[in-house]
């Protein structure tokens, strides 16, 4: 039967000057290489010397045009961005609207947009990055210091007396919530939903167009499951300290109307709850009414509290009906 093989190579080593043959298996897990590096420099081999990198000819790069480029900047600048603070973040990075759930849907919008041939996926995606851009996705944030401490950069005692006053903040409201159901005092929770964009809609054309920020300070009375939402755009109001200081007070007077002593739970955020203008504006209402009023602060990274169940009707909501109008939001 005739041999298919052409050729047989042979694996030497060297041993001092000597130059000693060995089987391949040895030459290969001594030099930690394996058997297709072999080939391939015997194939690219020229008269048995295989060229260096130097030496080799520079291959031709395929190149994105500039004006490729030129073109995603342009598309990309175009599109109205969100600040850093209205996703709860500290970076100076710009967030797309929530229309777009991807960087593949963002793309598909800018070849939908372009009458000529546009760069790839990848091009487009290496400028999304370098213009600093992101998506926005609000979403809870985990706690850092339960993070820390999984990886070991936070040390036991530490974690212990954090986890001590998370479970002290829920005891204290679950005791103050049986309170209020017997009557004898009110408590309530409160947190600011994540900035809503109005119109929001499923329309293409609505991606180039500038829409207002909106947003909602929810309270929600333990005792009753009644919530009351205060709701104000950009151009109405702020997230200032007196903004929501005007919004605790008004719930206090007009819808507990202060007859009995309050306990309020929150975060400890500063603009929101933490600062010297809700806390002197409760002390002068509790003084002129004579009741007490007291403010609980949850722990940082475990703050989930009743109002919550609110926000996240209002997101199902949006999911399902696709469409926010101008009008329905305010009326």
């Amino acid at each position: 039967m005739k041999s298919t093989k052409h050729c047989s190579i042979l694996y030497h080593l060297k041993k001092g000057e000597d130059r000693l043959q060995v089987c391949k298996t040895m030459f290969l897990s001594t030099l930690c290489i394996g058997e297709w590096s072999v080939r391939n420099w015997l194939m690219i081999a020229e008269d048995g010397i295989v060229r260096t990198r130097k030496d080799q000819p520079i291959p031709q790069m395929n190149r994105t045009p500039d004006a490729f480029r030129t073109n995603i900047r342009k598309f990309l600048s175009n599109l109205p961005k969100l600040p850093a603070h209205y996703c709860r973040a500290t970076s100076t990075k710009l967030y797309l609207e929530p229309h777009f759930q991807s960087i593949s849907v963002v793309y598909r919008v800018f070849k939908e947009t372009q009458s000529e041939t546009v760069a790839s996926r990848q091009v487009f995606a290496d400028e999304f990055r370098t213009m600093n851009i992101g998506l926005f996705m609000p979403k809870k944030d985990q706690c850092d210091k339960c993070c820390a401490y999984k990886v070991g950069n936070l040390s036991e005692s530490d974690f212990a007396d954090h986890l001590s006053r998370k479970e002290y903040a829920r005891i204290s409201k679950e005791s103050d919530k049986k309170r209020a159901l017997d009557g004898d005092c009110n408590v309530i929770t409160m947190d600011v939903q994540a900035v809503q964009l109005v119109p929001y809609l499923q329309a293409s054309a609505l991606y180039f167009r500038q829409k207002l920020a909106v947003h909602n300070f929810t309270v929600y009375n333990l005792a009753t499951n009644e919530v009351v939402c205060y709701v104000w755009h950009e151009g109405e109001g702020e997230l200032n300290a007196n903004v929501f200081t005007s919004c605790v007070v008004h719930y206090l007077v007009s819808e507990l109307g202060c007859n009995k002593n309050i306990a309020i739970y929150s975060d400890g955020c500063g603009s929101q709850n933490r600062n010297a203008t809700l806390s002197n504006a409760l002390s002068t209402l509790a003084r002129d009414k004579g009741i007490t009023i007291t403010q609980n602060y949850l722990e940082k990274g475990h703050t989930q509290m009743e109002c919550d169940s609110v926000h996240s009707v209002i997101e199902r909501k949006k999911k399902i009906e696709k469409s926010v109008h101008l009008h329905s939001m305010f009326s």
